[in-house]
């Protein structure tokens, strides 16, 4: 037994699974299981045992680790982890996400980050299920339960985490429309990325009409950051991108008027920004006047 363990990092480690349920201990509160090959993954059995001996689990984090379904996972009764905070999910499968997820109950989720990792990792072309598809995505991210007040039998779609209040999307192929539907489910949200959004007919303004009422928008693609307060814009950090990605931008924006320290030529047009640590992003206090900013690798710009 290892009692006072409370973090656990297994990378492409050698493991017997099914012993490892019996070494930990209820201290447990950060795991992670990455890049195993998959005839030395564990089995849903084996993994389900393994959340049972971490009740206290806060973080899980999942990636280019399958878990095994040849003891049919869909006969085994979830496990409650009621102080899980963070889910990371990592694969080119999607089944092995939704096995992950049907076994475990975790209903005060916040954080929550799936990332379809095909580029990265693929034991067999054959088994390539390529870039998860927009009910694909939505299966996993939601459910369909009963209405049984009003109109008995009728099913709606409901939120897999009811409280989430921050959702990374990672290499997802997503319609506007899947993301728009998804995202008004979760009024609690509070932070949303799409990283590598992949859609050609994306502009940042069909992004900015997907969010429903968000304070933090994180679309690393698209080179797009921003923050709202009381429907009034603060802050914007572009994050890379081409000139073109950050006029059309601002243009959609309509912001006009800036004010900045300094200004440098960025791209085809003069980027106003606050020059600052990396560290003090965090610390910037709302004002009444719009802030537009420009990050550079070997800057930190508000």
């Amino acid at each position: 037994m290892l009692p006072r363990l409370k973090v656990l990092t297994l990378d492409g480690v050698h493991v017997a699974w099914h012993a490892l349920g019996n070494v930990l201990s209820e201290s447990l509160e950060f795991l992670t299981l990455m890049n195993h090959c998959p005839d030395v993954c564990p089995s849903s059995t084996q993994f389900q045992a393994i959340l049972k001996a971490t009740p206290s689990l806060k973080k899980l984090h999942i990636e280019n680790t399958i878990i095994r379904t040849e003891d049919q996972p869909g006969l085994l009764n979830p496990v409650l982890l009621p102080e899980l905070r963070e889910l990371i999910l990592g694969s080119f499968y999607t089944l092995h996400i939704a096995v992950v997820l049907y076994l475990l109950e975790a209903p005060n989720i916040t954080s929550f980050t799936m990332s379809n990792t095909t580029d990265e990792i693929i034991s067999d072309p054959d088994d390539d299920l390529g870039h998860l598809s927009d009910n694909e995505v939505l299966d996993i991210l939601s459910r369909y339960e009963s209405e049984t007040s009003l109109y008995p039998g009728t099913y709606h779609r409901r939120p897999r985490f009811k409280h989430l209040e921050r959702l990374i999307l990672d290499r997802m192929t997503l319609s506007r429309d899947t993301l728009k539907e998804f995202l008004s489910l979760l009024p609690r949200l509070r932070l949303v990325g799409v990283w590598e959004y992949r859609t050609g007919s994306t502009t940042c303004q069909s992004l900015l009409n997907c969010i429903p009422n968000p304070e933090e928008l994180d679309v690393e693609a698209t080179a797009l950051y921003y923050r709202e307060h009381k429907r009034r814009w603060e802050w914007i950090d572009f994050r890379g991108g081409s000139s073109l990605e950050w006029r059309t931008f601002v243009e959609a924006l309509g912001c006009t008027s800036f004010y900045s320290k300094s200004q440098r030529k960025l791209g085809a047009f003069s980027a106003v920004y606050f020059d600052m640590p990396a560290g003090t992003l965090s610390r910037c206090r709302p004002t009444k006047k719009r802030r537009l900013g420009f990050t550079h690798p070997s800057w930190a710009f508000v």
